[in-house]
């Protein structure tokens, strides 16, 4: 009965999705759910996006704008709804059928939640190469995501949006409960028209090395939590892991039977919804440990869900990082460092190390050369005030709309002098990406590398590190350990080995680290 049922506005920002946008109209149009308004806003494309959307005719509403961004396009059709529920769907995604119906009748057996999510079906596009399309793994089926495109949100009669607490975003939150699962929200107080976040679209930005105040953290900056016992050793960051922490560490990272004693402990306060800061990045590990020990539990499924996710994502990382290897060639002397190369060398799998961005260490004669190679694979166009910027900051992130950031560095450190890095280039690593010769640092420099990056303050606190570091062990049994303690003075950091490579001797990776004193 279509008569008296809410009206459920369908809201898509295309920017060049040209390819894909008569699939994701169409599944909205055959929808079960009666009422359905829906609005596309062109966000500026260059491609056919427009002319695909208008070949419906009255179907739905268009609006073309200049290039904003994806955030500024969702808001732009939210002032335009006009319906009591907005959903938000993707230009490359589609909706099943009954998905509007069935988020709907959630709404309809619970008048009080303000947010009903969905599960995600994947499948691989059909025009893929095959030789492309071969080197993804088999799509998942009805598993817990976190997606714009998944969430059906109550309106109002003051067209406030819903938005859910200001927390650190994780692919997981708010998920709860079997599909259709439902997530209590509250509305935003301080503005209620503020919607999505509208950051300007930029191509590259130089990483400026700010002014250092006493304790390696620029003044006037907002001071970070940091734990009693960083503060009782008078430690300089905030990577010291809570209590819970350690739990979650020896769970991944130690022996069977320790690791099951260590869950046991932690099983009685772990809450997938409530991590504390910077343990997010070790669910893939969590989850891939569990199962090796046959341990089920209820938050599984969803551990299963996020290691999926970054399965996917890393693969999607890993062939832009090989499309990067490619571009540079070998005239330019570039080494694939930080998390990818982590995901490559030194995880067991590429689902449990999350990576981004993209990291390149590059030397200074060639500074050039790289940031236009990088940029030119992404598809722009390198403008040449960004490679001044890499040699007079050391570092450039390139960010390219809808591709994998690169950050280019000419040293291995943030403000380290890029002459104590080119003797890194002779002691360099190699690796296969998928067919592709890799460089890298060798395992005794990513090893310094990760703990001298690990262990500083931060504002979110850093446990990964940890685990990081013991993968690399764990994969370079022949690591030139020698090689690592007379480097670290070279590279003009004030690396705290004693205390950061003895409390890992001591903590979830004892027995890791030989002769270091």
């Amino acid at each position: 009965m279509t008569a008296g049922r809410p009206l459920i506005s369908v809201l898509i920002a295309c920017y060049n999705g040209g390819l894909y946008l008569a699939e994701a109209i169409e599944s909205v149009l055959k929808q079960t759910y009666p009422r359905v308004e829906l609005i596309v806003v062109d966000d500026g494309s260059d491609d056919d996006s427009a002319d695909v959307a208008r070949r419906f005719g009255s179907a739905l509403a268009l609006v073309s704008q200049p290039r904003a961004g994806i955030g500024a396009a969702r808001n732009r059709a939210v002032s335009l709804a006009t319906g009591d529920f907005l959903a938000f769907l993707d230009a490359d995604d589609r909706f099943l059928p009954d998905k509007l119906e069935r988020q709907m009748a959630a709404f309809d057996a619970d008048p009080a939640i303000d947010v009903v999510f969905g599960n995600v079906t994947e499948f691989i596009t059909p025009e893929l190469p095959s030789d492309v399309a071969a080197r993804f793994r088999e799509p998942a089926r009805d598993v817990p995501w976190r997606s714009p495109s998944l969430m059906l949100v109550k309106g109002g009669g003051d067209r406030r949006l819903v938005r859910t607490r200001r927390r650190p975003w994780t692919p997981d939150r708010g998920a709860r409960g079997a599909r259709p699962r439902k997530a209590p929200a509250r509305r935003q107080q301080r503005d209620p028209r503020a919607g999505f976040p509208e950051p300007l679209p930029a191509r590259a930005e130089g990483i400026d090395r700010p002014a250092q105040g006493r304790g390696g953290r620029n003044r006037g900056a907002k001071r970070e939590r940091t734990s009693s016992s960083v503060k009782a050793r008078g430690l300089p960051g905030t990577f010291w892991p809570s209590e819970s922490q350690l739990l979650l560490l020896r769970t991944v990272l130690a022996g069977e039977a320790e690791a099951s004693e260590a869950w046991g402990r932690l099983d009685t306060i772990f809450d997938l919804d409530r991590l504390e800061e910077g343990s997010y990045a070790l669910m893939p590990l969590l989850y891939r440990r569990l199962t090796d020990l046959g341990i089920r539990h209820p938050f599984l499924p969803r551990l299963k869900g996020i290691h999926r996710r970054t399965w996917y994502r890393n693969r999607m990382v890993l062939e832009r990082t090989r499309s990067i290897v490619r571009a540079c060639g070998p005239e330019i002397d570039a080494l694939v460092m930080g998390a990818a190369a982590l995901a490559i060398r030194a995880y067991a799998e590429p689902a449990l190390r999350e990576i981004a961005p993209i990291e390149l260490l590059v030397r200074a004669d060639g500074a050039r050369r790289a940031v236009e190679a990088v940029t030119r694979d992404a598809g722009g166009a390198a403008e040449p005030a960004i490679a001044s910027r890499l040699v007079r900051s050391g570092s450039v992130r390139i960010a390219v709309p809808e591709r994998v950031p690169c950050i280019v560095h000419l040293g291995l450190l943030p403000g380290a002098d890029p002459a104590t890095s080119q003797p890194i280039f002779e002691t360099s690593a190699t690796a296969d990406l998928d067919g592709e010769r890799v460089r890298m640092l060798s395992p005794a420099d990513e090893l310094l590398r990760t703990c001298v990056l690990g262990a500083r303050r931060t504002f979110v606190p850093s446990i990964a590190w940890v685990a990081d570091a013991a993968a690399i062990v764990r994969s370079s049994p022949t690591l030139d350990w020698e090689a690592l303690i007379r480097r670290a003075p070279s590279w003009g950091s004030r690396f705290p080995r004693r205390w950061s490579t003895s409390w890992a001797r001591g903590g979830p990776a004892s027995g890791m680290w030989p002769h270091i004193g």
